[in-house]
This record gives C-alpha cells, sequence and structure tokens, in this order.
C-alpha cells in the first residue's frame, strides 16, 4: 500500500493578499521600465534611419536604361531627378 496525505490550503489571509499586492507592484514596475526602454530604442532606430538616409543621399545614384522607346524615355525622365540617367537603346 502507498498512501499519501496531501492537503491545500484554498482559504485566502490578509496575509496571502498583502503577497499578491507586493508582486503586481514589480511587474507595473518591469512594464513601465520596458516601455520607456522600447522608447529610447525607438529614438535609436529613428536617428540611424535618419543617418542611413544621409549616406544614401550623399552617394549619387547611376541608373542604366536599357531599351529607349516610349517607356524607356519615360522612366528616363523620371529618374533623371533622383540620379544620372544612362540609357541604350
Amino acid at each position: 500500500k502507498n498512501s499519501s496525505n496531501t492537503t491545500f490550503n484554498m482559504s485566502s489571509s490578509k496575509d496571502d493578499t498583502n503577497s499578491n499586492a507586493n508582486m503586481i507592484q514589480p511587474v507595473a514596475g518591469k512594464i513601465q521600465h520596458l516601455k520607456a526602454k522600447e522608447a529610447a530604442l525607438s529614438r535609436l532606430l529613428a536617428a540611424v534611419r535618419k543617418e542611413k538616409l544621409q549616406a544614401l543621399r550623399s552617394r549619387p545614384l547611376t541608373i542604366g536604361i536599357i531599351g529607349f522607346g516610349r517607356f524607356g524615355q519615360f522612366i528616363a525622365k523620371t529618374f533623371a531627378s533622383h540620379g544620372t540617367v544612362i540609357a541604350t537603346s
């Protein structure tokens, strides 16, 4: 025979309520900390994107177009404002 006696205490006491309230506070503080960290990362990402855009704009594009029919001419005129266009038929 193998018998085990397991008892569970399902009653709630004042001490249990206080300990649960204490556990909720650190979680709320952690969420606020994570939100602040997320905001800082968002600002950093915006700064990196701005720096990348400046680097890309400082180096002019050279755009090659093969075929200089109606569509090729349209594309060449459109892309001319974005960089140097080289077209061949």
